[in-house]
């Protein structure tokens, strides 16, 4: 089989040696990818679920992750983002650099040897909180309206400043470098998306693998391969990352929510929700408004 994430070449334009954009949209469509540089992505506006090497999780608004090179990832929104409502949008800052191009050389020198160490931790993916998040976030906003040496002097600060933080954590199990051919990225793209519409769906592994193409058996083996994880343990953090934000929204009883996120006994997704979360939904939401509190 072909289908893996694809390369995506991110070349600095004539005028800069590194990009950064301020995308507004009616959601988020690029497909499964990894890139050979580093992608710091900023959510301004927008909920949906973040898939990143073998990590599945929602995000929303304020969610700040530094990717690293050849790392699998891609940022779905809510499947209502994609009916064509009005009333909802995507909204990212999303910066990509490399420490290869010509001109970031001095990044080899002692001094730098903290920013140094966290691109190595990017290998993970790193998910940036608390005052770092709000501060980048600050940083970046004033980053797109520069230009020139202003820009590149912006870069340096907001690197340095990321890696003397201790707000953060890192997402994968392991680092996961995937060299992949551009080719390759059309069969899991579609199997990602098929399961971010129909997660809440009576859905399994028989009807996405007819959905892409390839018998039951044959998808079953792929899947893993690509994913790390069989397809049942897939579907089951997809729902279980939905139904945690819903919780957090705190407008609708976890029954509900659980049938909402496609489990059809409450016992059922309590009991995948401890798996996955560590905590009951009851649990869940306590320590989050404990930490507000704090």
């Amino acid at each position: 089989m072909k289908t893996k994430p694809f390369n995506i070449v991110i070349e600095p334009n004539f005028n800069y040696s590194f990009l950064i954009k301020h995308c507004k949209d009616p959601n988020l469509f690029v497909p499964l990818h990894y890139h050979y540089n580093y992608e710091l992505m900023a959510i301004l506006h927008g909920e949906g679920t973040r898939f990143i090497g073998d990590n599945i999780e929602s995000f929303s608004a304020g969610d700040l992750v530094l990717v690293g090179k050849e790392l699998p990832h891609v940022w779905l929104n809510h499947k209502e983002y994609y009916e064509g409502r009005e009333d909802l949008y995507s909204e990212i800052i999303v910066l990509n650099f490399d420490d290869q191009q010509p001109g970031f050389e001095f990044l080899r020198l002692n001094e730098f040897r903290h920013i140094r160490k966290m691109l190595s931790l990017a290998s993970q993916g790193i998910l940036f909180y608390g005052k770092t998040q709000r501060v980048t976030f600050s940083l970046l906003r004033n980053m797109v309206l520069l230009k020139d040496a202003d820009r590149f002097i912006a870069l340096l600060r907001l690197l340095n400043f990321l890696s003397r933080s201790h707000e953060y954590r890192l997402i994968c199990s392991s680092a996961l470098r995937q060299r992949r051919e551009e080719e390759d990225n059309e069969r899991l793209s579609k199997v990602y998306q098929y399961i971010n519409l129909h997660f809440n769906e009576d859905i399994s592994e028989e009807k996405v693998a007819a959905h892409i193409g390839m018998n039951p058996s044959s998808f079953s083996r792929y899947f893993k391969a690509r994913t790390y994880k069989n397809f049942s343990a897939f579907l089951n953090e997809v729902r279980i990352s939905r139904a945690a934000s819903m919780i957090l929204e705190n407008k609708l009883p976890v029954a509900e929510i659980a049938y909402l996120c496609g489990y059809k006994t409450l016992s059922n997704f309590n009991r995948q929700f401890k798996k996955i979360m560590h905590k009951t939904p009851v649990e869940y939401r306590q320590s989050y408004y404990n930490q507000i509190e704090k």
